[in-house]
């Protein structure tokens, strides 16, 4: 399957319990890029600092985590894991430049080796708000 993806947000709802991760997540680039996947017939996911890849619909409580460097490692196989499981083939990741928000460095890193492991064609596409 071909996917978009794009990583998480620090905005969140706050409601109590889980809900789907397209609602939790405050984020107008979300919204573009999920717009975009269904747009396409492509797949969707959100690279979750904490939870790996997530799809628009999978419940996800509300939390705080900036995925930092020392954990790139380990995200990085689960979310290789992730993508065999779900059979993708090309991941268009869409990300702010890093030169511009440093802290995003540790997703892309993360999405890079994961489908390096994967044999998962990866894009790289600049999102500019």
């Amino acid at each position: 399957m071909d996917a978009l993806c794009t990583y998480c947000s620090k905005e969140k709802r706050h409601d109590p319990g889980e809900m789907p991760a397209i609602l939790r997540y405050k984020s107008e680039r979300i919204t573009h890029v999920h717009t975009a996947a269904l747009a396409l017939r492509a797949g969707f996911f959100i690279l979750s600092g904490k939870f790996g890849l997530v799809t628009a619909t999978h419940p996800i409580p509300d939390y705080d985590h900036l995925l930092q460097d020392p954990e790139v490692e380990a995200h990085a196989k689960k979310v290789g894991e992730q993508l065999a499981q779900a059979q993708v083939c090309r991941l268009v990741y869409v990300t702010e430049p890093i030169s511009e928000v440093p802290q995003l460095g540790p997703y892309l890193e993360t999405i890079r080796r994961a489908c390096s492991a994967t044999s998962v064609a990866l894009f790289v596409f600049p999102y500019r708000p």
